[in-house]
């Protein structure tokens, strides 16, 4: 993936995770959405997540690239992906999406996701600069903040948070988001969590402090 169709796709990546639709994002739904509860309503045009298949209660979940805690009263996926994936998701890996308050993720007022997508060298600066010019960009968001942490990680390597609000016809949203390098420094996973109130950043900064990013597996030698 370039560098410089990253913000594009960060951007999708917070709409996916939020469901709400941007308009300049052609995001479209393929099957119908369950009637959301007045707590958590989910606009036309909205990410449906193929999430069908979820899991109730948590653990250690392993995602490939990390492992991460999950607590028991989360519903999830592993994998999940749009119903159909816009073009500016084409070069991001899906890994986990988890919600409380419902039965779909649509309809849950306490939405999280991780995706992954390859760094390219891109630093994760640039990334929470190019990231925040985009969302100012969007309608009806504000209030975005941006800043290099190294209190989000276990192993105390920094990240990139970032936090807007999203205004709409549908209600309030706040969006929290941390950027962070892989164990080999390859990827960018980007972990999202989407809410209804304004404390999400310590709902974010447990599920962010449980993840271990796994070494990659040994290349076995020939012979061996």
């Amino acid at each position: 993936m370039h560098r410089q169709t990253m913000p594009i796709v960060a951007v999708s990546l917070l709409v996916a995770a939020s469901a709400l639709f941007m308009g300049w994002a052609a995001l479209r739904t393929t099957q119908p959405i369950a009637t959301p509860t007045p707590a958590s309503p989910s606009p036309a045009g909205a990410v449906a997540l193929t999430t069908e298949q979820s899991q109730s209660g948590g653990g250690s979940l392993d995602l490939g690239l990390l492992t991460l805690e999950l607590p028991a009263d989360w519903r999830y996926q592993i994998d999940a992906w749009p119903a159909v994936a816009p073009a500016e998701l084409a070069d991001a890996t899906p890994l986990l999406a988890a919600w409380q308050g419902a039965t779909h993720f649509n309809d849950a007022p306490l939405r999280f996701t991780v995706f992954a997508v390859e760094r390219n060298e891109l630093s994760l600066e640039r990334y929470a600069s190019d990231v925040a010019e985009q969302l100012a960009a969007a309608d009806g968001v504000s209030d975005i903040q941006t800043v290099l942490d190294a209190t989000f990680r276990s192993d105390t390597l920094p990240v990139a948070y970032l936090r807007y609000t999203k205004e709409s016809a549908f209600g309030r949203q706040f969006g929290y988001q941390v950027a962070a390098f892989d164990a080999h420094g390859d990827h960018i996973v980007i972990a999202t969590l989407v809410t209804q109130s304004s404390d999400g950043e310590e709902i974010l900064r447990s599920l962010v402090r449980s993840m271990h990013f796994a070494d990659m597996p040994a290349v076995p030698q020939k012979g061996a």
